[in-house]
């Protein structure tokens, strides 16, 4: 999958498994590592933080398909 489809993906559905399937699509993607880093991290957190993490990296999605237009 290319990384603007990826992207798209996970906004439309801006869960746990989907955060992981694009960090999957993103790895050799440099632009992705901030990215990367919070799909790690979404692993090791508690449900509670989960919410807060999906939602910032939203926002890095969002970030990473403006900066590619």
């Amino acid at each position: 999958m290319d990384p603007k489809a990826a992207l798209h993906a996970f906004l439309d559905d801006p869960d746990a498994q989907t955060l992981a399937e694009l960090a999957e699509a993103l790895e050799d993607w440099p632009p992705a590592g901030r990215l990367l880093k919070l799909a790690a991290r979404a692993v090791f957190v508690e449900d509670d933080r989960l919410h807060s993490l999906l939602d910032e990296a939203a926002n890095e999605a969002r970030r990473l398909l403006e900066a590619e237009s």
